[in-house]
């Protein structure tokens, strides 16, 4: 499960840090470089942050017992 997180963690950060990098070749001012990466990122980041939730959700309350255990170390967080 902490890979599962370190995985998650690291994707939105090259996703931001990639468009952070392209607003930046427009030759604006850093804070509003990230004003607007800020702005394309978060509706990926939140459809992404739902979908695993949802997953982790679903693995919960699965009926096969050895699923029901792979997601409570990311609940208890």
């Amino acid at each position: 499960m902490v890979i599962l997180l370190f995985v998650v963690i690291t994707d939105y950060s090259f996703l931001l840090f990639s468009r952070f990098r392209e607003e930046l070749e427009k030759g604006l001012h850093v804070n509003a470089v990230m004003k607007n990466a800020l702005n394309f990122v978060k509706e990926p980041i939140v459809f992404i942050g739902s979908t695993v939730l949802l997953s982790m959700a679903t693995l919960f309350f699965a009926v096969y017992e050895s699923y029901r255990g792979f997601d409570q170390y990311l609940l208890l967080q």
